[in-house]
C-alpha cells in the first residue's frame, strides 16, 4: 500500500493550547496516515516496506509539514491494528455516518470577513479557484475535528454575496468538495467552475458567524411546530 506518513503540526499546536487552558492532558491523535483514499491520524504507526524519508517545501502536505515518509509499505499497523485499503474505506464511511446533520439545519450564518489570497508557486496551473469557509473564533482542534461536517449547505448560501463582494460574472457554479485544498481531506471548500472568458487566479478566504436572530427565529418556529403535532394527537 503506497502512504505517506507526517505529522500534523495544527493538532500538536492545538492540543498544547488546550491542555494550557485546561489544566487537563489534551492529546489528540497527529500522526497522519496518507493515502489515496483517505487519511486517518493516529498515535502510533508500524510499518516495514520500501520508504524513504523527503523533505520538499514546494509539495507542503496541506498540515504546512514539508518533511514526511512515503513508500510502498508491505506492513501497515495503525494504533495495533493492520490496515489495509478496506481499512480506509471503513473508516470514510463511519464518519459519514457520524456526521451530526441535525445541529446543521439549525446554523445559519453572515459573513464577517472576506479575504482573498494569490496562489502559491505550485498552483498557479490550477484553474479552478477554491473558496473556504472559517467560523470565527473556532479554535483549530475544533475546526479539524469538524472538517468532515462543515454545514455546506448554509454556506452555499453566502456565495452570492461573495460573488458580488468579487465582481464576479454571471454564471459561476461551485461545487462542494473534501478535498479542495489538497490530497487529503483536512481542507475542504467549495471549488469555483468560471466562464470561459473570465479567470481568477486567488484563493478566496471566508470567516463566518451564526445570525442570532435567525437561528432563534428558526428554533421557534421549529419548537412551535412541535407543540403543534403534540396538540393534534
Amino acid at each position: 500500500m503506497k502512504a505517506q506518513i507526517y505529522v500534523n503540526r495544527h493538532i500538536v499546536r492545538a492540543n498544547k493550547k488546550a491542555t494550557n487552558k485546561t489544566g487537563e492532558l489534551v492529546d489528540t491523535p497527529a500522526i497522519a496516515v496518507n493515502t489515496y483514499l483517505g487519511s486517518i491520524y493516529a498515535k502510533e504507526v508500524e510499518f516495514t516496506g520500501n520508504y524513504k524519508l523527503i523533505q520538499d517545501a514546494t509539495k507542503a502536505r496541506c498540515s504546512g509539514a514539508t518533511i514526511w515518509l512515503e513508500g510502498e509499505f508491505e506492513s501497515l499497523v495503525i494504533d495495533g491494528v493492520k490496515a489495509n485499503r478496506s481499512f480506509f474505506k471503513k473508516a470514510k464511511k463511519l464518519k459519514t455516518r457520524t456526521a451530526p446533520r441535525q445541529l446543521e439545519k439549525n446554523m445559519l450564518y453572515i459573513i464577517d470577513t472576506l479575504e482573498t489570497r494569490p496562489l502559491s508557486s505550485g498552483k498557479l496551473n490550477r484553474k479552478c479557484p477554491r473558496v473556504y469557509f472559517f467560523e470565527k473564533n473556532e479554535s483549530i482542534l475544533a475546526h479539524l475535528n469538524r472538517r468532515h461536517y462543515r454545514p455546506h449547505q448554509e454556506y452555499r448560501k453566502l456565495l452570492p454575496k461573495v460573488y458580488e463582494q468579487l465582481d464576479f460574472p454571471l454564471g459561476v457554479k461551485a461545487k462542494w468538495s473534501q478535498y479542495a485544498g489538497c490530497s487529503c481531506p483536512c481542507s475542504p471548500g467549495f471549488i469555483l467552475k468560471l466562464p470561459n472568458n473570465f479567470s481568477y487566479e486567488q484563493d478566496i478566504f471566508i470567516t463566518v458567524v451564526m445570525d442570532l436572530d435567525e437561528a432563534l427565529a428558526l428554533m421557534t418556529k421549529e419548537q412551535q411546530s412541535n407543540q403543534l403535532e403534540v396538540n393534534n394527537v
